[in-house]
């Protein structure tokens, strides 16, 4: 059965409480709950990072007049993906 909105997210909380056994989630996401930080209030200390089945890659698009050429260009810029999405949480790869 599917854990419903939040995809990855949710599917990391759920198996922090007990609520599942087994869930799908981007890597970086899974890490940023083991720590507490980004769209977690709290660490998920009981989670477990079980396989990588697929690389995923992040895509962008930009204006060809911005001057945003490389990832790190997106520092301190709004973006707009899926809200609760894995590349929701693209911050995770623009270094600080």
């Amino acid at each position: 059965t599917s854990s419903g909105p939040g995809g990855g997210v949710s599917n990391v909380k759920d198996i922090n409480q007990r609520n599942a056994e087994i869930g799908f989630s981007y890597g970086n996401t899974t890490y940023d709950g083991y720590l507490g930080r980004g769209k977690y209030r709290e660490a998920q200390k009981n989670v477990r990072h079980f396989a990588t089945l697929y690389p995923a890659a992040f895509q962008a698009a930009v204006r060809r007049d911005s001057a945003v050429r490389t990832y790190a260009d997106l520092k301190d810029k709004h973006i707009s993906p899926a809200s609760g999405s894995g590349p929701a949480l693209v911050r995770a790869i623009v270094p600080p």
